[in-house]
């Protein structure tokens, strides 16, 4: 597991995110995959085949839920991500997802891919949310240390990435 030294690091330099969607019979569906979100952390992207299970949820529901997690050594949390509104990225927008994509791929120095490679006749796609919320598991600790409350809370942007 990789180990990060604070959540601002954890979201800036992270390189894969769970995903949970929703099935048709209402189970859950969560996948890894490539993290790929834009330098604002308000916009989050998939490449992936249209035909899969995810693809299908996002595009039936255009909702996920993302967890980053990793070790870290301040108690080893994770970050939430609340992402609604997930479509297929238009042909007008995907140099600009796609340029979000490189940037992704040259943290762990991998090659750029080209506008070609999300559209016909390739079968990969780019989809694209908006992340509308941020959170983090904290806890409630007694006298002895010993856990009392796990508990969710909100983080804005400036906390996260101070």
């Amino acid at each position: 597991m990789q180990e990060f030294t604070s959540l601002k690091e954890l979201v800036t330099c992270s390189l894969y995110i769970t995903y949970a969607t929703v099935n048709e019979d209402g189970s859950p569906h969560n996948s890894p995959m490539f993290y790929i979100p834009d330098s604002k952390l308000d916009k989050i992207y998939i490449g992936t085949h249209p035909d899969s299970l995810h693809a299908n949820n996002l595009a039936r529901t255009g909702k996920a839920f993302g967890v980053l997690f990793g070790k870290i050594p301040a108690g080893g949390r994770g970050v939430y991500f609340k992402i609604e509104n997930f479509y297929e990225v238009t042909k007008e927008e995907l140099p600009e997802a796609l340029k979000v994509h490189n940037e992704a791929r040259a943290k762990i120095s991998k090659d750029a891919i080209t506008i070609d490679y999300y559209q016909e006749p390739n079968p990969q796609r780019m989809y694209g949310g908006d992340i509308i919320e941020l959170s983090m598991n904290d806890t409630v600790r007694n006298s002895q240390g010993r856990l009392e409350k796990d508990i969710r809370r909100i983080v804005e942007l400036d906390e996260l990435l101070s």
